[in-house]
């Protein structure tokens, strides 16, 4: 949640180093509680799938958390990542009106 690639104005990048682009730590990850479901696969003889981003899981957790809280005020988050900045950018501008919003029946 804090990384980002940002451009200025220019189209320049101003988040270029790890003093800017903070990636996640050890140090600055909160606790998440994690659970697994088994899926086997129909396609394979005994049910296996190949590994691929299977660490990726929790940020898309996250991400989907964050969206349903903006939600209620009016803001759909249209941006990949959910830096500080980013939030806070769209946070103060809602724009619902202008994003597609699926609603339960």
């Amino acid at each position: 949640m804090q990384e980002a690639f940002q451009f200025d104005r220019e189209g320049n990048l101003i988040t270029a180093t790890f003093t800017d682009y903070a990636p996640m730590t050890s140090l600055n990850m909160p606790d998440i509680k994690c659970d697994s479901i088994e899926t086997p696969s129909p396609f394979s003889y005994n049910g296996a799938k190949g590994c691929g981003e299977g660490g990726g899981a929790p940020l898309h957790a996250i991400c989907a958390a964050v969206q349903d809280a903006l939600h209620a005020r009016g803001v759909i988050v249209t941006e990949s990542h959910c830096a500080p900045s980013i939030l806070m950018a769209a946070g103060e501008s809602p724009n619902r009106a202008v994003a597609v919003s699926l609603e339960s029946r």
